[in-house]
C-alpha cells in the first residue's frame, strides 16, 4: 500500500517554503511542501524540490515530483521514542524502504542510542520525532552539483529540531545507476563527509548505508550560507 502521492498537488494544498540556490549560471528554486498523511495524523509527508528557475514556470515549482531537476521525499513522525510495535503501521503504509527503516530502528536501538550519545534504552524518551528521508532523485544532468546534500540540508534544517532522530539509507538513485556494494559505499562516504548534516553510520558491515543523526542543524546557519541565497 502506497502513501498519498505527491503528484498533482498545488501550493495551496500544503505549506510551501522556498529559497534560491545559485550554482554557477544555474539558479535552482528550492521549495518544500508539507502535507499531513490522510490516514495517520501523527505523520507529515514532506517533499523538497530543486527546480531550474529559468527552465520552469513558477506554477510548476509546486507540481509534485514532476518538472524538477531533483526532489527528496521524507516523512516526519511524532511517536515519542524509538518505534514500538504499535508504530509499525506508520512505516508499513508507505513502502518497503520505510518498512526496512522500522526494522533497522527496532533491531539496533541500543547501538543507535550509543552512537548518537543519547544514552541507554530508557533514554529514548529524549527522542520526540523520527525524520525518515525516504527517497532522493536527481536528473543526470543535475548530478555532481551537491544537490542531494542541498535537499537533505533543507529538510533537516527545517524539520530536525531538538529531539528529532533522522534516518536514511544511502542508495544510489536513477535506473541507470548501479546499486552494488561499492556504489552504496561511495555514496555513504559522500553523505558522511558533510559535517553540517553530521550523519553517522549504524553498522557498515551489517547494515551498509544506513545513517542516523540526532538533534537540530539550524536552518540558514552561517556555515550553510554559501549553499543558497535568500530573496531580499
Amino acid at each position: 500500500m502506497n502513501a498519498h502521492d505527491f503528484s498533482g498537488r498545488k501550493s495551496g494544498e500544503g505549506t510551501a517554503l522556498a529559497e534560491r540556490y545559485e550554482d554557477e549560471d544555474i539558479c535552482y528554486y528550492i521549495s518544500t511542501m508539507v502535507n499531513r498523511h490522510p490516514e495517520y495524523e501523527e505523520m507529515l509527508e514532506l517533499l523538497v524540490t530543486g527546480t531550474d528557475e529559468a527552465a520552469s514556470p513558477s506554477e510548476e515549482r509546486f507540481s509534485g515530483t514532476s518538472g524538477h531537476e531533483a526532489y527528496l521525499k521524507a516523512y516526519l513522525m511524532t511517536i515519542s521514542g524509538l518505534p514500538k510495535p504499535r508504530h509499525f503501521r506508520l512505516f508499513d503504509v508507505v513502502n518497503e524502504d520505510t518498512y526496512n527503516a522500522y526494522e533497522i530502528l527496532r533491531g539496533n536501538s541500543e547501538k543507535i542510542l550509543d552512537l548518537l550519545e543519547i544514552g541507554d534504552w530508557e533514554d529514548d524518551i529524549w527522542i520526540e520525532n523520527i525524520l525518515l528521508i525516504d527517497k532522493i532523485e536527481a536528473k543526470k544532468e543535475c548530478r555532481g552539483r551537491g544537490m542531494a546534500l542541498r535537499l537533505m540540508r533543507e529538510v533537516v534544517g527545517i524539520f530536525a529540531k531538538e529531539g528529532t532522530l533522522t534516518i536514511l539509507q544511502a542508495m544510489p538513485f536513477g535506473d541507470e545507476v548501479n546499486k552494488g556494494a561499492k556504489d552504496i559505499r561511495r555514496l555513504t562516504d559522500y553523505y558522511l563527509s558533510d559535517s553540517i548534516l553530521g550523519f553517522k553510520e549504524i553498522d557498515a558491515e551489517q547494515h551498509p548505508g544506513w545513517l542516523v543523526r540526532y538533534g537540530t542543524q539550524g536552518y540558514g546557519a552561517e556555515s550553510e550560507c554559501c549553499m543558497f541565497s535568500r530573496y531580499s
